[in-house]
């Protein structure tokens, strides 16, 4: 009964060993694919703006319909990608405090674990001499 006890407590720290892990690198990866949408957010707006500088300057500012329209998609365009960013700063944060806390959790069951070897190995070498 005792070994069947001691079996089921080391496989659970060993569960909680690699679902700490498993939980480290999903973390990592959510933060770093927000890095990357946040790179190709830029790039979208970058190319936004572009086209709306280029539709100036042939023509638009001459146009009275076509200046207030490109204004007015500018200041959509500017508002929306100001959201993006907010929303995709939040979720980095997120993602930065979910991998610390998976780090500590991965921490605090791997010394677990050491801890509970140790011991064990102690009463062994005290019930051996």
């Amino acid at each position: 009964m005792l070994i069947r006890v001691r079996l089921t407590t080391y496989v659970l720290m060993y569960f909680l060993v690699f679902f700490s892990v498993l939980g480290v690198v999903v973390s990592s990866q959510q933060y770093f694919i927000l890095q990357s949408e946040e790179k190709s957010m830029s790039a979208r707006r970058t190319l936004d703006d572009g086209f709306i500088i280029v539709m100036k300057s042939m023509g638009g500012e001459s146009n009275p319909n076509m200046a207030k329209e490109l204004t007015r998609q500018k200041t959509i365009l500017e508002a929306t990608y100001s959201g993006a960013a907010a929303m995709i700063h939040q979720l980095e944060i997120r993602a930065i405090a979910d991998l610390i806390a998976w780090g500590v959790f991965f921490v605090i069951s791997s010394w677990a674990l050491i801890l509970e070897g140790r011991k064990q190995a102690e009463k062994e070498k005290k019930a051996a001499g």
